[in-house]
C-alpha cells in the first residue's frame, strides 16, 4: 500500500477532497497551499504523513493511520465539550 491510496481514501471523503490541496502526490508529501483555507485538511495530511512507514505491513499501515485519525478525534471531542461547558457557564451567567 501507498501512502497516496491511504491519503486518496481519506480526501475521498472529505469536502471538496480538499486534503489533496495540501498533499504532492509525486513525491508522496505534504505540500504547502499558498491558498491556505483548511487547517484540518492540511493537518490530516501532516498526521498520515509522519505515521505511514514504508516498511510496514497494509494492515500496519492502516492500523496506525486509523489510530492517528481516532487520537485526533478524541482530542477534537475534548475541545467541543470544554466550548460546550463554557457556553453553559456563560448561558447561567447571564440569565
Amino acid at each position: 500500500m501507498t501512502l497516496n491510496e491511504i491519503i486518496s481514501r481519506a480526501a475521498s471523503v472529505y469536502p471538496d477532497g480538499f486534503i489533496l490541496a495540501y498533499w504532492d502526490s509525486g513525491k508522496q508529501e505534504p505540500r504547502d497551499n499558498p491558498n491556505g483555507g483548511d487547517t484540518l485538511a492540511k493537518f490530516i495530511a501532516l498526521e498520515l504523513y509522519e505515521t505511514f512507514d514504508e516498511e510496514a505491513t497494509d494492515e500496519e499501515q492502516l492500523r496506525m493511520a486509523i489510530a492517528k485519525m481516532r487520537s485526533a478525534e478524541e482530542d477534537l471531542n475534548k475541545v467541543v465539550a470544554a466550548l460546550q461547558s463554557l457556553a453553559r457557564e456563560r448561558k447561567d451567567c447571564n440569565g
